[in-house]
């Protein structure tokens, strides 16, 4: 058992999220808290969900510190999807002009469609055998500055995405594939929004070779812009654009 401050209220452990080593459950009657451990660096990462709204989070700070933190829910940012993204527009240089363009039908993105139509077809949702994807994860030279243990805070998110397909009986998990840096690219985070999620996608100058391998890719990054949480593509499925940037 824990002891959540500053609530005074005792948690119990509950186990592990399946497929996790160090990542653990707690809850009471008015508390859900996840925390996984690295025991490399001896760091915590945590977030907790409490019944009346609240919602915190437990960083590590290095040297063996952490810090607690009280999300402000109502103004936290929205979560932006786009249609697709242009299939070829090359390396894109900073600071250029993007056009975002809504797909109106199934003929949008037919140079990825062999691949991706096979992908859909195979995929049986009613099945109970459980389909693990894999991610890709890159991250800004501010985000690496501001964590301090870059593995510790990849397990926790990967986990409670887990923990979320578990509880709601989806039968998927992610998988975390590897990471890398953009140290050197166009990507920086005085770009924002959308803009943002195009220089990703043409970092390496095509989606293949952005994922490198895995299903999906993700950017880890500090600010996305104003009033901004995440930003992705939508059926990323079927075009191939399995990209996001949070």
């Amino acid at each position: 058992k824990i002891q959540f401050t500053p609530h005074n209220a005792t948690l119990t452990y509950k186990g592990k999220v399946s497929g996790s080593r160090y990542t653990y459950i707690y809850n009471s009657t008015l508390i859900n808290l996840l925390v996984t451990y690295n025991p490399v660096s001896k760091g915590v990462y945590g977030h907790a969900s409490l019944v009346n709204g609240e919602t915190y989070v437990i960083e590590y700070c290095g040297n063996g510190t952490h810090v607690r933190k009280q999300f402000d829910v109502e103004h936290v940012g929205e979560h932006l999807g786009i249609d697709f993204l242009d299939q070829k527009i090359g390396p894109v240089p900073y600071g250029f002009v993007y056009n975002l363009t809504e797909s109106t039908d199934n003929n949008n993105n037919s140079s990825n469609s062999s691949s991706s139509d096979t992908a859909v077809e195979v995929a049986d949702i009613s099945s109970t055998s459980i389909a693990t994807y894999t991610i890709k994860f890159y991250y800004t030279e501010e985000f690496a500055k501001a964590t301090a243990d870059m593995d510790g805070f990849i397990d926790q998110i990967v986990h409670e995405t887990n923990l979320g397909y578990i509880n709601s009986k989806i039968p998927m998990r992610a998988r975390a594939l590897c990471k890398e840096s953009t140290k050197g690219t166009y990507v920086r985070e005085t770009i924002s929004g959308v803009e943002l999620l195009y220089v990703f996608k043409n970092m390496k100058g095509t989606t293949k070779d952005l994922l490198s391998g895995a299903d999906t890719t993700v950017l880890l990054t500090n600010h996305i812009g104003p009033h901004i949480c995440g930003i992705g593509v939508l059926n990323g499925l079927r075009t191939g654009d399995t990209i996001s940037v949070v």
